[in-house]
């Protein structure tokens, strides 16, 4: 995506209240990264004995990494629809299509695995929300180290 449709999409955010300007510090950019890669090693320890948790805690580091990604750029999600705007500020940044589509699935599964059906995710669901994870934030690890160096 062009810096056009990145502003054009943070600004409709912004003025349908998902979002919220401020400025974040970067000890608080990379807090939100420890917190991911906090949130993949639990991932990955529960894949041993809870595939629903693992599953779950996954997608709260892709979750993580968005909101990272967000608050660099001076942003902060709000209001009851902060997963799906964090997915569509992700979209908005250039994020891989096939990725976003697989971060977007894991947080309308997760919602089902935390708030309605215990037991639904198997083992191969639960390591490919880690791999989706993992991926991530490499990307934005990456995006965030360039961002750096251009200020």
């Amino acid at each position: 995506m062009s810096y056009d449709d990145l502003r054009a999409t943070y600004g409709r955010l912004l003025s349908e209240g998902r979002l919220e300007r401020r400025s974040f510090k970067q000890q608080e950019v990379a807090a939100q990264l420890d917190l991911a890669r906090r949130d993949l090693a639990t991932a990955r320890e529960l894949l041993k004995t809870d595939f629903d948790w693992a599953y779950a805690v996954a997608y709260n580091a892709v979750l993580q990494a968005a909101r990272a990604l967000m608050f660099a750029h001076g942003y902060r999600p709000v209001g009851p629809h902060q997963h799906v705007s964090a997915i569509q500020c992700l979209r908005a940044e250039g994020i891989d299509d096939q990725l976003l589509v697989k971060a977007d699935r894991m947080r309308r599964k997760r919602h089902r695995v935390v708030y309605e059906q215990a037991g639904m995710i198997s083992r191969s669901d639960a390591e490919s929300a880690v791999r989706t994870g993992e991926q991530l934030l490499a990307l934005i690890d990456t995006y965030l180290e360039g961002l750096a160096r251009d200020r």
